[in-house]
């Protein structure tokens, strides 16, 4: 089995009377934007983050523009 293959994401198939449309968003770059330097910029969040050798960093996360209102359009 390829990468590409292990890493896919199989949305269960709809049952026939509930069929929905599916809208996949890319996060990065594109509803938030990341921070390599939280503790000089302004970031809307800071999340920890833990690697598996235990370092922790910060990660500054800014959402972009209208990205709420954007999913909250969708959700309707």
């Amino acid at each position: 089995m390829s990468l590409v293959n292990k890493k896919g994401i199989y949305l269960p198939r709809p049952l026939k009377s509930h069929i929905k449309k599916v809208v996949v968003f890319d996060l990065d770059e594109t509803l938030v934007h990341c921070v390599d330097d939280p503790t000089s910029q302004v970031t809307d969040v800071v999340l920890p983050i833990i690697f598996p050798n235990g370092e922790l960093a910060e990660a500054g996360i800014n959402l972009r523009p209208y990205a709420m209102d954007c999913l909250r359009q969708a959700n309707e």
